[in-house]
């Protein structure tokens, strides 16, 4: 009976495996998502701009750049935002950006595309921060060609964010 409840999981696990893999796979032809933690909170954020490139199943690569509309535009209000913690926030990807710079703005700013960076930093894994409420939060994440190789992707991406 052991053994069929260990076959039984091990199965489940080789199906579950397959899957995401199989997931990943289809995800190759964009950049991998942001998920926002503040506390209790979680946010999952999708690149605005990016050029990105992966390798398509007959081993060729393919490039795409992506032009989206300027973080204070006033488009990102209309996304879901994210309630800052008192905690430190908690930027996560799957596979994590090689580098990765941060910029915060009023979230007055708003239509004004020669407002004032209030922050700026480059940021260094873990990626940590502290999050405030009232800003629009400008991510520009970069991943290595190496990643071509051991990921099947590579590129930069653009995410935008309002607190």
């Amino acid at each position: 009976m052991k053994h069929k409840i260990l076959a039984l999981l091990l199965a489940l696990l080789l199906a579950v495996t397959a899957t995401a893999a199989s997931a990943q796979a289809e995800d190759l032809h964009r950049a991998p998502t942001l998920t926002v933690r503040s506390g209790c909170n979680t946010l999952q954020v999708r690149n605005s701009s990016a050029t990105w490139s992966w390798v398509q199943e007959d081993g060729s690569t393919c490039t795409i750049a992506i032009d989206a509309m300027r973080p204070l535009s006033g488009y990102v209000l209309k996304n879901e935002g994210i309630q800052p913690s008192s905690l430190p926030s908690v930027l996560h990807w799957d596979v994590p950006p090689d580098r990765l710079t941060f910029s915060s703005y009023n979230i007055s700013d708003v239509g004004n595309n020669n407002a004032e960076v209030l922050d700026f930093e480059e940021l260094h894994y873990p990626y940590i921060v502290n999050l405030k409420p009232g800003r629009i939060y400008d991510l520009y994440a970069n991943w290595d060609e190496s990643h071509i190789k051991t990921d099947g992707f590579c590129g930069s991406a653009e995410y935008v964010f309002h607190t």
